[in-house]
């Protein structure tokens, strides 16, 4: 595998993808995430939090919404927006957790 430090992102994760057999692969990292199914490559920011309450989940929280996009058949474009309204409103997402 010839990854590079000095790679794009697009470069990085389509390298990566094509040494593994997976249909999606999701990199989730400290300000941003990125995807790639083989066709559609994605990327969007992620929330970032300064002082959190809870200081464990958020992994599981992304998780869980990419399988709920998964089961629903979103491609990465509507998991990339599913993803940006619970972050941007995420008291609609857990009620009484701002």
């Amino acid at each position: 595998m010839d990854l590079h430090t000095s790679s794009s992102d697009k470069d990085f994760i389509e390298s990566l993808y094509y040494s593994i057999n997976a249909d999606v692969l999701i990199i989730h990292r400290a300000n941003d995430a990125l995807g790639y199914d083989g066709v559609t490559f994605d990327k969007c920011n992620t929330f970032f939090c300064k002082e959190p309450i809870i200081l464990t989940g958020g992994g599981d929280n992304f998780n869980a919404g990419f399988c709920f996009a998964l089961f629903h058949d979103f491609d990465l474009y509507w998991l990339q927006m599913l993803y940006q309204v619970i972050m941007l409103k995420p008291e609609s997402a857990h009620p009484g957790i701002s």
